[in-house]
């Protein structure tokens, strides 16, 4: 499984949030801008549409338990650009786009695989999916 990776968004690691980040998974999507939270089961990603509101956010869960860097390279928690991947060195991810174009996350003990996507999301050939893996935009 993977998951969208579209604008700027914040990409965690759930194990580290459920561990480490009161309220968990819960909060996090609490927290998360509008129908922009979706999980793959094993990665948390939230949404923003600039990177400076995305930094804010890794500001707000660094200072509430979760760890941003560790050794030179993302730990709990790692910011991806659409154009460019994650911003940081990171060993957990992998980035790439679909066949159609859709830039995906997913953590590297797994596979791509179908991508979760927000609730109500779509794009040019993909149907609303309610956070769920979207059949219609199956990776390359």
């Amino acid at each position: 499984m993977s998951v969208l990776a579209t604008a700027v968004s914040v990409v965690a690691c759930k194990s580290a949030v459920d561990d480490c980040y009161p309220g968990g998974t819960a909060r996090f999507q609490r927290e998360a801008p509008a129908d922009t939270f979706c999980s793959d089961g094993i990665l948390l990603r939230a949404g923003f549409g600039d990177l400076a509101a995305a930094q804010s956010f890794v500001k707000h869960l660094r200072a509430h338990g979760l760890r941003a860097e560790a050794g030179g390279h993302a730990a709990d928690c790692v910011i991806v650009d659409e154009r460019r991947g994650p911003l940081s060195a990171c060993l957990w991810i992998e980035f790439a786009r679909n066949r159609f174009g859709v830039p995906l996350c997913w953590h590297t003990a797994g596979r791509r695989g179908q991508p979760c996507t927000p609730p109500g999301w779509r794009d040019a050939v993909a149907a609303p999916r309610n956070g769920t893996a979207s059949p219609s935009i199956r990776s390359a």
